[in-house]
């Protein structure tokens, strides 16, 4: 798990582009049944904290699953915007079930989510 936390705090300090981190709290399946142990309060405030520094919004994952409800309630609370996004390549694409359901549970608004700027044309 810390080489996790490493990993995403590297992508959330860099200084490559970046207005969307996806996935945010997957775990391996090798640590996945320990999800619930692993992300302590600690760990979900300091990705948190990093991605409301960077000014990205946060992806809910359809075909993953994450982030789980507490999460997405203190990154609301923090200020930080979500997009949904899928990587289903089946029946299932664009349905985006769990985003729906958990951005109901949430009282996720309109106002909430990321909207992209457009770049002008030239």
């Amino acid at each position: 798990m810390e080489r996790n936390m490493k990993w995403y705090m590297t992508i959330l300090n860099g200084n490559e582009p970046l207005d969307i981190f996806g996935w945010p709290l997957y775990l391996p399946l090798s640590i996945q049944r320990e999800y619930n142990n692993l992300w302590t309060q600690e760990r979900m405030e300091q990705v948190i904290e990093a991605v409301r520094k960077r000014n990205v919004a946060l992806e809910i994952n359809d075909l993953a699953h994450t982030p789980h409800a507490e999460f997405i309630l203190m990154a609301k609370k923090a200020g930080i915007k979500f997009t949904f996004g899928s990587d289903t390549r089946d029946e299932r694409s664009f349905r985006l079930d769990y985003c729906k359901a958990i951005a109901n549970l949430c009282n996720l608004t309109e106002d909430d989510f990321f909207i992209p700027k457009r770049k002008p044309r030239k």
